[in-house]
């Protein structure tokens, strides 16, 4: 698991010597923290991947993630969206008899969202976005509306299309937005 990031392979050897008792979720999340800053100045860093291995050492240490660190977590995932989004659904599940996932907050419904709109997922932000608005637990704010309109503006996909499907597809997107910024406006 090194790097090229030396401070990402000095807090791994120091994650190493860590004794049960001091390895905590404040921990993990300064180390995912690290991970996301590592992935954004080293290319080759695979922050992906280096995150999961965060999640894989909390398992071994018995330490649940808290909400923050997930959200955390997800934030690290990059364009991963079916990794976030199975993350996500993970700690939906999570019960009583599987309590290692926290349940899902506003929070990290955001940042599934966030890796969804750079993955340019954009009718799985809105599927989110929906999911939200059915749960009566959770209200959507402007972090979650900001992701949503993210994906809004981003082309949905490399592939060829026609100007008319082009044209189409943009004027249901703009009529999306408008109707999301209008729902923003009334809350």
């Amino acid at each position: 698991m090194l790097s090229c990031c030396w401070q990402w392979n000095e807090a791994l050897t120091l994650l190493d010597r860590m004794s049960a008792n001091v390895f905590n979720n404040p921990v993990c999340s300064a180390l995912l923290q690290l991970n996301e800053r590592a992935a954004q100045v080293f290319p080759h860093h695979d922050g992906p991947e280096r995150a999961l291995a965060i999640l894989e050492v909390m398992k071994r240490h018995n330490v649940a993630p808290d909400q923050v660190t997930c959200t955390l977590l997800l934030t690290n995932l990059g364009t991963e969206w079916e990794m976030a989004v199975n993350i996500l659904r993970s700690c939906s599940r999570s019960s009583s008899r599987t309590p290692f996932l926290p349940k899902p907050n506003i929070y990290m419904y955001s940042a599934t969202m966030a890796v969804c709109a750079r993955s340019r997922q954009y009718d799985m932000t809105l599927a989110l976005l929906h999911e939200l608005e059915t749960d009566i637990d959770l209200k959507p704010n402007t972090w979650v509306y900001n992701s949503v309109l993210h994906a809004l503006c981003l082309p949905r996909t490399r592939r060829r299309k026609t100007k008319q499907t082009a044209r189409k597809r943009a004027r249901h997107s703009v009529r999306t937005a408008l109707n999301l910024l209008d729902r923003m406006m009334q809350e």
